[in-house]
């Protein structure tokens, strides 16, 4: 285990570290060790060797010394060192300190602990050169040994019988060895043992697979029984290190022996082909099954994982499609099965709470797992893959459900299978069904999730929830839209009106709650509501867009905006009052960039369908500023004092567009009788007496009902017409048009001044007046 203090690897068996002296009592969770706290070695039915305890005596004695050399640096008096062999607990440490009179307080044991790294003294030399050097060393050796067997091969050096025999007594002499030295040379002896085990791997391996001495049988049970050793010597030794190194040994021996490269024809066994390798790597991960049972070393797992999905491709590569899909697939379930045993089972029978690294290996397992099997059954078994990902997902939901069951201590455990029971139904939702149903069932699933996070109070659903709702929403505008803009629908009756509607009442159902329970929402997930309101709102735009075409398009999102500006008042969700504007403005642009151009042969003046289009995004607009001027909340976002003249200027802005445009349009179509300059001439003084006329109605407006903006406005617009006349018109004009523009804008002038010398009453200092509110 590391220690808690210089992160130093000690033996899971000391109370102390032998490199700081810190307690290591408390620092046993719930992944080094598991039930050796008490009596490390009472699993194996012994107790600790005379030269053990002796070493442990030593290591504590320096330890001791240690914290007392540090303490003294400090200023510190402590007392004398206590005899080593009265070193047992860190109570009796302190004991022996009271006896010589010493303070306790000035230097408890426990300050060793707080100690800084740059006043520790770490033996680097001792640990660099007694421990990774020899392991190195070990693997050096192997490798060495391996590719001077592989050259004595080739060169026909040594017989096939006599290969297999030098690796099964090489193996042997290193554990013999080890063996020799466990109780002087621990450590050492650990990387011997690595050795041997990793040496009879690979002669088994070969005596198998390449020259055929043995049998499936038999060399399946040599195999497991040099695993077991492996893994009973690892827990002998409580070493992770001698776990890895067995472990690498395991799966270096294929690829060094050549099992992926020219080979004879794999092995049949009962018909199946090519069975050989995957019993292999079968049985080195049962081996790992076991120790990862009872001992939580992370790395070793992966290690096995990544060797074994590794020894896997090669395998499948190397046989060129000869296997047969049943002995692929069945040896990768295999594979899977025991690493869901490996990273849960420790969990389940001790009840420990897992850690990250933990929920990383069952995550990288099930992903490596249904990514593969993917790529092997796609081609054979496509009606049946949305079945696959239903049954990976009941799986894990199986597991969640026995994890919580079990223990309150596995409730991670059980988070994590659920997560990855909600991926694999995601999955399964476009693999299996398809089309615009896709999106729906998503946005279910979504849904399902926000709700479920609010009545169990976990945040963890709305984030999946959110994700999921993500895949929805690109699902229904990348795939959905433009299939359904390719086909020929009926407005308003097809299925991906449907689908839209679905999705959007799942979202605003989402939304409410998270409206509602606004209490729970975490800080990060202040802008949900009104992201999930934006996305609504999207929606409802593409969907109006997909049913309908033409100008029918704008009148649509003109109602949407005039209902998201009501809804916005009538309950005060000043997010949908924004998004009514942003509506409101598609529809604008909308207008004037696709539906101001008509068929000038079937044109009629007023009475189309242009006109009505523009007309009724008008009267939205008009509409809403009046529902907005009548609301008394104030909008942080968008004020009333600011939205109200927007919707304003934008209804008066698409009205003169739209009466410009008629006004061209009767000149183009024909409908005026006029051509050449001549017609040019009549649509300019067309648009100059419309502007005017207009800016009249507009000023008149603001002098009868007071309305200082609009004066100011229409003033602003009048004086368009006017330059337009003195500048353009005046000498562009023919004399006939001239005349007509002077005289007909000089009569509209000369009535708006009257206007105003009868009403100077009501509207004098009307630069300084305040506008009157509407509805006074």
């Amino acid at each position: 285990m590391n220690c808690p203090n210089c992160n130093e690897l000690n033996r899971a068996s000391s109370r102390f570290c032998i490199h700081c002296g810190s307690s290591l009592m408390a620092a046993r969770g719930p992944d080094e060790g598991a039930g050796t706290e008490e009596q490390p070695t009472a699993a194996f039915g012994r107790e600790l060797s005379l030269a053990e305890l002796q070493a442990e005596v030593e290591r504590l004695s320096l330890a001791v010394n240690e914290i007392r050399s540090i303490l003294s640096r400090q200023g510190s008096q402590p007392a004398a060192a206590p005899d080593p062999r009265t070193v047992r607990t860190e109570p009796q440490v302190a004991r022996a300190t009271r006896s010589t009179g010493a303070a306790t307080a000035e230097a408890p044991p426990a300050q060793a602990r707080e100690m800084p790294w740059d006043r520790i003294n770490v033996d680097w030399e001792l640990i660099l050169g007694g421990n990774w050097l020899a392991r190195v060393g070990i693997v050096a050796v192997i490798i060495g040994v391996a590719f001077f067997l592989r050259l004595a091969f080739d060169n026909n050096w040594i017989g096939e019988g006599g290969r297999v025999a030098l690796g099964i007594g090489g193996g042997l002499g290193l554990l013999a060895l080890a063996e020799y030295l466990r109780n002087r040379y621990l450590i050492y002896a650990q990387t011997l043992t690595g050795g041997g085990i990793a040496l009879l791997y690979l002669s088994i391996f070969a005596a198998f697979s390449l020259y055929g001495f043995l049998n499936i049988y038999l060399a399946t049970g040599l195999l497991f029984l040099i695993s077991a050793t492996a893994a009973l010597s690892a827990l002998r030794y409580n070493a992770v290190a001698l776990a890895v190194i067995g472990i690498l040994g395991a799966f270096t021996a294929p690829f060094v022996l050549g099992a992926f490269g020219d080979r004879p024809e794999p092995l049949e066994v009962g018909g199946l082909a090519g069975i050989d390798t995957m019993a292999y790597v079968v049985v080195v991960d049962l081996a790992v099954l076991a120790l990862s049972t009872v001992r939580n070393w992370r790395w070793f797992t992966l290690l096995a994982l990544l060797g074994s999905l590794a020894s896997f491709g090669l395998w499948y590569e190397d046989s060129g499609g000869d296997v047969s899909l049943v002995v692929a697939h069945g040896g990768l379930t295999a594979i899977f099965l025991i690493f869901v045993g490996a990273t849960t089972l420790f969990h389940f029978i001790w009840r420990r709470a897992p850690q990250a690294f933990d929920q990383s290996l069952m995550i990288v397992n099930a992903a490596a797992y249904f990514a593969i099997s993917f790529g092997l059954l796609w081609e054979e078994l496509r009606p049946w893959m949305g079945t696959f990902s239903v049954l990976m997902a009941l799986f894990y939901a199986g597991i969640a459900a026995l994890a919580i069951r079990r223990s309150r201590e596995n409730f991670h455990l059980s988070l994590t299978a659920v997560g990855l029971t909600l991926v694999f139904l995601t999955i399964a939702i476009p693999v299996q069904l398809g089309g615009p149903w896709v999106s729906v069932a998503w946005a279910t699933e979504g849904a399902v999730l926000f709700w479920l996070s609010f009545t169990l109070r976990r945040a963890q659903l709305r984030l999946a929830g959110s994700i999921v709702f993500v895949l929805s929403a690109l699902w229904l505008l990348a795939v959905d839209t433009p299939e359904a803009l390719r086909e020929d629908l009926t407005p308003f009756y097809n299925v991906y009106l449907a689908s839209f509607a679905i999705v959007i009442a799942a979202f605003l159902v989402s939304a409410n709650r998270v409206r509602r329970n606004g209490r729970h929402l975490t800080e990060y997930e202040s802008e949900l509501f009104p992201a999930l309101l934006v996305a609504t709102t999207l929606f409802v735009t593409v969907a109006l867009f997909v049913q309908v075409d033409g100008p029918w398009i704008a009148v649509t999102w003109a109602i949407e905006a005039l209902v998201l500006v009501w809804v916005s008042v009538r309950f005060g969700v000043s997010e949908l009052r924004v998004a009514g504007v942003a509506v409101f403005a598609a529809a604008a642009v909308r207008l004037l960039a696709f539906d101001t151009d008509v068929d000038l042969i079937e044109f009629r003046l007023v009475f189309n369908l242009r006109m009505m289009a523009f007309a009724a995004v008008v009267a939205a607009l008009y509409l809403a500023a009046v529902l907005v001027r009548w609301d008394r909340r104030e909008n942080a976002t968008l004020p009333t004092r600011y939205l109200a003249p927007m919707l304003l200027v934008g209804a008066n802005f698409l009205t003169l567009w739209a009466l410009s445009a008629e006004c061209i349009a009767a000149v183009d179509s024909g409908i005026v009788n006029v051509s050449g300059d001549a017609a040019f001439y009549t649509k300019s003084l067309g648009l100059s007496l419309i502007w005017a006329a207009y800016a009249s109605v507009g000023l008149a407006v603001g002098i009868v009902w007071r309305w200082r903006t609009v004066r100011l406005g229409s003033l602003g617009l009048l004086a368009v017409p006017i330059l337009k006349l003195f500048l353009f018109d005046s000498l562009a004009l023919e004399q006939g048009f001239r005349v007509a523009a002077f005289l007909s804008l000089g009569v509209l002038l000369l009535v708006l001044g009257f206007l105003y010398q009868r009403y100077s009453g009501l509207i004098r200092g009307f630069l300084f007046e305040e506008e009157r509110e509407a509805g006074a």
